[in-house]
């Protein structure tokens, strides 16, 4: 039976987790972890991902822009390879 550690992260900041994420994922590639669950929260963020462009998002440029205000007063706007899982 394989074993699957639970960690939960609490809330974390967006960039921690996600260098965490990619921590782990290395280390499960090179097969040095077994598989782990990260449950977490982390405060509002918007994120494009790596093959998103402008025609994508639904909302209109003025509402783009508002968002985009309150976003940068309150949460860090980034982009990010949001690559799936790997699965060996």
């Amino acid at each position: 039976m394989k074993t699957c550690h639970i960690l939960d992260l609490g809330l974390i900041d967006y960039a921690e987790a996600w260098a965490l994420q990619k921590r782990i994922v290395a280390a499960r590639k090179a097969d040095a972890m077994e598989d782990v669950l990260l449950l977490c929260e982390h405060p509002h963020v918007i994120t494009l991902g790596r093959n998103g462009k402008r025609e994508h998002l639904l909302a209109s440029e003025r509402v783009l822009r508002q968002m985009l205000r309150i976003a940068a007063a309150t949460s860090p706007i980034t982009a990010r390879d949001r690559s799936s899982a790997t699965r060996s």
